[in-house]
């Protein structure tokens, strides 16, 4: 028994020993596991490194063209502003259309237009009807009154009374 070197039951040089057998036993199973299980997590942060770095690649590209389409924008609305001047589209008249400015201006006035006495704003939100000579004092409070309202305010101008208020006197 010289040749056998005797062991303790629970030296650490016995434990190595029996870990080698089972591992044998098992076929290397759980160090294959072991493998597979890490290289799926190495392959899970390079995919998502690779998709962080697309996604801010393209929010680049998308900001650039942002930027790209806001300065044309502001070109854009610049040049319609100089379209629009004044000074340009009277040059425009004269030159292009051979238009002449006026030596004299005439206004017209039309008959019968009561020019004092608001007119009747029966369609504007939160604006009480003014008093029209040929309407009611008060507001419509329903559609056929709305619209008697606008004939009443229409003949008004023309001179003629319609509806009731045409009766009284």
């Amino acid at each position: 028994m010289a040749d056998r070197i005797l062991l303790a039951k629970n030296s650490p040089v016995q434990a190595r020993w029996q870990w080698l057998r089972r591992l044998e036993a098992q076929g290397f199973r759980p160090v294959a596991v072991l493998f597979a299980l890490v290289c799926a997590v190495c392959l899970l942060y390079l995919y998502q490194s690779s998709s962080v770095t697309t996604t801010s690649y393209t929010i680049g590209q998308l900001e650039a063209t942002r930027n790209n389409l806001l300065r044309k924008h502001e070109q854009l609305q610049m040049q319609a502003a100089q379209l629009e001047s004044l000074d340009r589209v009277r040059r425009e008249a004269k030159e292009r259309l051979g238009l002449v400015e006026s030596a004299q201006v005439r206004f017209l006035q039309v008959a019968n237009l009561p020019a004092e006495e608001p007119v009747v704003h029966a369609f504007a939100p939160g604006t009480p009807a003014g008093p029209v000579a040929g309407s009611p004092a008060s507001t419509p409070s329903f559609l056929g009154d709305i619209w008697q309202t606008i004939v009443n305010q229409f003949t008004a101008w023309g001179g003629q009374r319609t509806g009731p208020q045409a009766r009284t006197p």
